[in-house]
């Protein structure tokens, strides 16, 4: 994974742990900052997801961080396929007994959850249920994916 900057590499990452091991599949957040000798700075943020351990998943969800606190928000990262999921995709946030909370749709595979309901109302404290509809768009087909998020106040 390569950071650029003005074309150029900044940085790069092979994609393995601190041992030198190929990390798990999953989702990962990269922050890249360099200060110069002059004050000034640059910061670069990048999510991707990475496959190093054969054929990923053809749904791929994921919420940081994924035990929030109220008054945080949840960054979420979806991929169909190897594709960004797009307006077309649904993500529908789920109490742990089944009440529809919140309704959100991807832009570029990204979206953000604030924590309140479709209401706007501040969600309780539990585990919230996230589900992502969407559809391949190589076959068509549909597919889902249902990850877990813990609020706490």
């Amino acid at each position: 994974m390569d950071f650029l900057l003005n074309g150029k590499i900044a940085a790069s990452w092979d994609t393995t742990d601190k041992n030198g091991k190929p990390v798990v599949n999953g989702f990962y957040y990269l922050v890249f900052q360099q200060r110069f000798t002059d004050g000034t700075h640059i910061r670069m943020e990048k999510t991707f997801f990475v496959a190093p351990w054969g054929r990923a998943s053809d749904v791929q969800l994921t919420a940081w961080p994924n035990i929030v606190h109220g008054g945080e928000s949840v960054r979420l990262t979806a991929v169909i396929g190897a594709n960004p999921a797009d307006g077309g995709s649904r993500l529908k946030i789920y109490s742990i007994n089944g009440e529809l909370v919140k309704n959100l749709a991807p832009s570029v595979g990204q979206m953000t959850w604030d924590l309140s309901n479709n209401h706007g109302q501040a969600v309780a404290a539990g585990l919230y249920l996230l589900v992502l509809d969407g559809r391949d768009p190589a076959s068509g087909n549909p597919m889902h994916k249902t990850i877990k998020v813990v609020v706490l106040r």
